[in-house]
């Protein structure tokens, strides 16, 4: 298994361990996104980080359209830090639980943990 992949599966396995009830992981990391500079056309700091956030919080729904979910997701890594986000998705999908763990951005390193455990034999 690559890193990558191995990185997915560890938040994963500790998304599964805290909330059993979750069948979607969502993790976005700001890697994965870019912000296009709005200040030149005058918009305020606060409608810049409103249209971002959206725009964040859309991307989200629309993945998870694609690749279908059930009626509980989780967010874990930094994401989960933004209330603002992860309200919006709230917000956006009736009747789904949207979950946002105690200390997100250590889902993974948890998971890897766990795994590893798993591996050696001692779990």
């Amino acid at each position: 298994m690559n890193a990558d992949n191995f990185k997915i599966k560890a938040h994963g396995i500790n998304i599964h361990a805290l909330m059993p009830e979750a069948n979607t992981v969502v993790n976005i990391g700001g890697q994965d996104s870019k912000v296009i500079s709005m200040k030149n056309r005058g918009m305020t700091r606060q409608h810049i980080a409103q249209a971002v956030h959206s725009s964040v919080a859309d991307r989200i729904i629309a993945i998870l359209n694609r690749i279908g979910f059930g009626k509980a997701i989780a967010f874990s890594g930094g994401t989960a830090n933004n209330p603002c986000i992860v309200q919006m998705v709230r917000n956006r999908l009736e009747n789904v639980v949207v979950s946002d763990p105690e200390n997100p951005s250590i889902i993974g390193a948890l998971g890897a943990a766990i795994e590893a455990a798993r591996q050696a034999g001692e779990a």
